[in-house]
């Protein structure tokens, strides 16, 4: 039997959906995914975490869910808002469908929605909060924010992947990713938690600081530590990591009006004039004007909007990549840019 539910926007905005999933109401920041595939990677991204994310592709769930296809350990969403969602999937691959996967990991989700009109509200008044329940509550939707994401996704203690040069990884969420594509392209990659202290992050030849979750200014011990590593060892910031890296350098980052959530986000190599087609998954960017207070230089813009999508500072060892390297479409991309940064931790 269909259960009605009311989506209500921060701006004003209801709908009219049904439940699937699990029971229950949700308040979270409401942003849009625009992938074709990938539902599962979506629930269970750490970035992901304190969202209700709504998908631009209108049927999900179709494959049902494979086990081996999750990027966290479990979902991380508040809720998922989709226009239809399948009910009789057919693959192989699947150990059980969306809907008893969502009731199993408590994922509330809403179908028979308008998510192309949901999501036209989100692209062109920014992402704001949404709260999914019988009898919405304005207050606690408008006093919504993202808080402990990092700590909530980061391991819990050192994990050692592959053998070869020495590279610790600090997880800010996403960091098993990022050291399981090092081992795979021949490092010996530790990852440590969030809170890991420099002087730990120094004992290895290179140190990588991972994707993850939130606000990056938030995140204000872990910048000190970065900080603190600065220009020591060759350092790599992902994602999040990006963001942090730029505040331990004394440069400014600042909310997009609706993020970049998507596996065909546009990036151009400044140097050779290339786009790489990338994955990325985040609603914060580097500030441009405080590139000089860094000293730092930009290696890839994002070609839809102008934002920095990485960067280089002279002197100080160390590069950065707003998007993921292992969701670049080409592999070899993906090797490319972790066997640069393998190369410069082998250098004497």
């Amino acid at each position: 039997m269909k259960k009605k539910v009311t989506v209500q926007l921060a701006d004003g905005s209801c709908f009219e959906g049904y439940r699937f999933g699990a029971e229950g109401d949700a308040i979270g920041e409401g942003v849009f995914h625009a992938g074709v595939i990938g539902y599962l990677e979506t629930l269970t991204d750490p970035n992901n975490h304190g969202q209700i994310v709504v998908e631009t592709f209108p049927m999900i769930g179709n494959y049902g869910v494979a086990s081996v296809d999750v990027e966290g350990k479990k979902p991380t969403v508040a809720a998922y808002i989709v226009r239809e969602f399948c009910d009789k999937p057919s693959n192989f691959r699947m150990d059980t469908t969306l809907d008893a996967y969502m009731k199993e990991n408590g994922v509330i989700g809403v179908y028979g929605v308008d998510t192309r009109a949901i999501t036209a509200i989100l692209r062109d008044k920014g992402t704001m909060n949404i709260q999914i329940a019988d009898t919405p509550d304005a207050k606690a939707m408008e006093d919504y924010k993202v808080q402990g994401g990092v700590e909530k996704a980061s391991c819990k203690e050192v994990q050692v992947f592959g053998e070869g040069t020495s590279i610790a990884v600090l997880d800010c969420g996403c960091g098993s990713l990022a050291a399981k594509s090092l081992a795979a392209f021949g490092a010996k990659a530790t990852l440590y938690p969030y809170n890991t202290e420099a002087e730990e992050l120094l004992k290895h030849d290179g140190i990588v600081i991972s994707d993850g979750p939130g606000n990056p200014k938030d995140n204000v011990e872990m910048i000190e530590q970065i900080k603190a590593c600065f220009g020591k060892k060759p350092m790599l910031g992902i994602g999040l990591g990006h963001n942090l890296v730029a505040l331990a350098a004394g440069g400014e980052t600042y909310a997009l009006h609706h993020g970049h959530r998507s596996g065909n986000q546009p990036v151009r190599d400044m140097k050779t004039g290339k786009v790489l087609i990338t994955t990325q998954n985040h609603g914060y960017a580097v500030a441009e004007d405080s590139l000089k207070a860094m000293n730092a230089e930009i290696l890839y813009t994002n070609i839809n909007d102008g934002t920095i999508e990485g960067m280089v500072f002279p002197g100080k060892k160390c590069k950065t990549l707003q998007f993921r390297p292992e969701g670049c479409s080409r592999p070899n991309q993906t090797k490319d840019l972790y066997m640069k940064f393998i190369a410069e931790t082998e250098e004497k």
